[in-house]
């Protein structure tokens, strides 16, 4: 259930990716978000990784509880892959700004 309920707000907060991160860059004093494409296509990854992973997670489970063997650590593994795969992704959204380079020249 909590995966569900995880999944269903992660594609709710995916679809606007771009305005996230734009208000996130405005709170550091980066600048403006302008790489809006990139976001689209991060959103976009994002919505089917949660998704895929919440599918796996239900299918691998329901697999081993069938043959009577534990499967609680199946959806904990699978949140786990999904995590790191959508930080990768938001990681990819914002270095794809030239704001966000800018901001480290500056800093450095």
């Amino acid at each position: 259930m909590f995966g569900l309920v995880n999944t269903t707000q992660t594609v709710a907060q995916a679809r606007d990716l771009g305005v996230v991160l734009d208000a996130f860059f405005q709170q550091q004093g980066i600048g403006d978000y302008t790489a809006t494409r990139a976001a689209e296509t991060g959103g976009l990854l994002i919505t089917l990784t949660s998704v895929l992973c919440l599918v796996l997670a239900i299918w691998f489970s329901v697999r081993r509880l069938r043959v009577r063997k534990r499967a609680f650590w199946i959806p904990i593994v699978c949140a786990v892959i999904g995590l790191v795969a959508m930080t990768v992704i938001i990681g990819g959204a914002v270095m794809a700004d030239p704001a966000f380079f800018a901001y480290l020249q500056r800093r450095a």
